[in-house]
């Protein structure tokens, strides 16, 4: 297959899951704590090359808010999702590829960082909106913590498996070593 082609698929795929996984934790009652969206997207941007991380990160969100109203545009939770899964995929995507770190610590500072964008976003362009502190508080970045303890086993975990497997390996501009 060619790998324009293969990589292309192999994000609609990451798209997919970011869509179809938030509406399963959901209708659990789980997606807020889990960061189901997060998942697909961590995982593919191990394999995926900047660009197409960049533009999975950004759509996933986006075109999940379309078809499902998840997650709102009001308050404007896409957006804020948008910049969080932004810095997981591009810190993952450059990381991975300045430095040979294993997946986990990878994943633990790519998430730190997304987490920090959250943090961010909510002491200073939330106040900037005029959007009441009840409803985007600083407890969501707390909120995801069980979810983010769960990425940091199950994601290193599926990217040897997917890595080992050998499937995927023609997708990567460079190999991801660890």
């Amino acid at each position: 297959m060619n790998r324009t082609v293969g990589r292309l698929t192999f994000g609609a795929m990451v798209m997919a899951l970011g869509i179809l996984m938030p509406i399963l934790f959901h209708a659990l009652g789980l997606g807020p704590v889990f960061l189901p969206m997060f998942w697909p997207i961590a995982v593919g941007s191990f394999f995926m090359p900047l660009g197409l991380a960049l533009l999975v990160s950004c759509l996933t969100p986006f075109l999940s808010m379309l078809l499902t109203g998840m997650p709102a545009l009001s308050p404007p939770i896409v957006f804020i999702m948008m910049a969080e899964l932004l810095v997981l995929s591009a810190a993952i995507v450059i990381l991975r590829r300045y430095r040979q770190l294993p997946a986990v610590l990878l994943l633990a500072v790519a998430l730190l960082l997304s987490r920090l964008v959250l943090l961010l976003i909510l002491l200073l362009v939330i106040p900037l909106l005029g959007i009441p502190a009840e409803v985007l508080s600083v407890v969501m970045v707390a909120r995801g913590l069980p979810g983010i303890v769960v990425m940091l086993i199950l994601v290193p975990l599926l990217v040897k498996m997917l890595q080992t497997s050998g499937t995927i390996s023609t997708l990567q501009t460079r190999p991801y070593r660890r």
